[in-house]
């Protein structure tokens, strides 16, 4: 068995903290159940969430009503991406990509050309189409109505994270993350790259805010930049922990850590040096997996745990507590950890799951 390098984590020792009390916005719970099983992924639209377990697929009303809908899998599911209010995207651990409808909740297409876990899916404005990418490095574009693969982008190095789709002036745009630290920008209508971007660290998530910058999740930072000139506009640290999910909500950018909290920020984007905190709400264990539809969360926790929560419009959210909103002055303590779990996690290119048994380990 290969051996790999610990798992390094660094401790920002240093912080300011501010005593906000009073937040702009709450947000409550409509739905918690623990299903005693670990979760995979959810995803919701309108009035539908589907939440993955192990190799099953169930579907729920945004009330978090079970609708007596079940489908399973003949693998672990990765990836859960509503297309509309009739077909769900179901990508597997095993890299197949299953296209459920629903209505009868039973299997429409089955998709197979990548050779690992899926990570993203994104579909076309007309449907026609469906992006995904994948552990296996790659990023395929499928004809869904013929379900075939009609073209392979492999210039990502490192398994690829993450993917958004842009429609800039005249061409629309696939945009896509990796851990090899680069960004791509896939012109869609050219069929070639046009750009990338170069942040020489693995990057977790990306998001289009307000259709004019690309939020860039690495580590605990998030890299806000351009999408018209590609310049960097201000990093936001609001947490120690690392993000791993990006998007918004009314104005203000929404940002999930394995902190076990979710926070909303006010990019401030005029004023480098500023950021604010509007509100957060936080969970008992740390959330792995998040959907946003408008004013509906939903999302899961390690422990097999899923919760669906509402926005609560005129209610303000008061916390006693003291959280930290800014970091100055950073002063860095270094830890190594390994042991068989994260180095087959590692082998296998499941890198959140190895900093979270690194985490529960320390």
């Amino acid at each position: 068995m290969s051996l790999f390098q610990p798992i390094e984590l660094i401790r920002k020792k240093k912080t300011i903290v501010q005593d906000y009390k009073d937040y702009l916005f709450n947000f409550k719970i409509v739905k918690k159940e623990n299903l005693n099983s670990p979760i995979k992924s959810v995803s919701i639209w309108r009035e539908y969430a589907a939440i993955g377990c192990n190799d099953t697929v169930s579907l729920y009303d945004i009330k978090g009503e079970w609708l007596h809908k079940k489908y399973s899998c003949k693998e672990n599911v990765s990836f859960l991406k509503f297309r509309d209010d009739k077909m769900l995207g179901v990508g597997m651990e095993n890299g197949n990509i299953e296209l459920i409808g629903i209505f009868f909740f039973d299997r429409i297409k089955n998709l197979k050309g990548h050779k690992s876990s899926i990570n993203d899916i994104c579909f076309s404005s007309n449907f026609q189409k469906l992006y995904s990418c994948s552990r296996d490095f790659t990023i395929k574009i499928w004809n869904i109505l013929e379900g075939k693969c009609e073209n392979t982008l492999d210039y990502h190095i490192d398994s690829v994270t993450s993917m958004c789709m842009y429609k800039g002036n005249e061409d629309n745009y696939l945009i896509s993350s990796s851990y090899d630290g680069y960004i791509y920008f896939y012109n869609l209508d050219k069929i070639e790259n046009t750009n990338k971007l170069e942040l020489k660290s693995p990057i977790e998530y990306i998001y289009i805010y307000k259709n004019e910058y690309i939020c860039v999740a690495v580590k605990n930072v998030i890299k806000i930049y351009s999408l018209e000139s590609m310049e960097f506009i201000k990093d936001i640290i609001i947490t120690t922990k690392t993000i791993y999910f990006l998007n918004s909500f009314n104005k203000y950018i929404v940002a999930a850590s394995i902190d076990a909290s979710i926070y909303f920020i006010d990019p401030q984007l005029k004023h480098p040096e500023k950021t604010k905190v509007v509100s957060i709400f936080s969970t008992h264990q740390a959330s792995k997996c998040v959907s946003i539809y408008e004013n509906t969360i939903c999302l899961a926790e390690n422990g097999g745990i899923w919760s669906i929560y509402a926005y609560c419009e005129g209610e303000k959210k008061t916390i006693k507590n003291k959280r930290k909103h800014s970091i100055i002055n950073l002063e860095e303590e270094k830890h190594r950890f390994t042991n068989k779990n994260i180095n087959r996690y590692i082998r296998t290119f499941k890198y959140n799951d190895a900093l979270i048994e690194t985490i529960n380990y320390e």
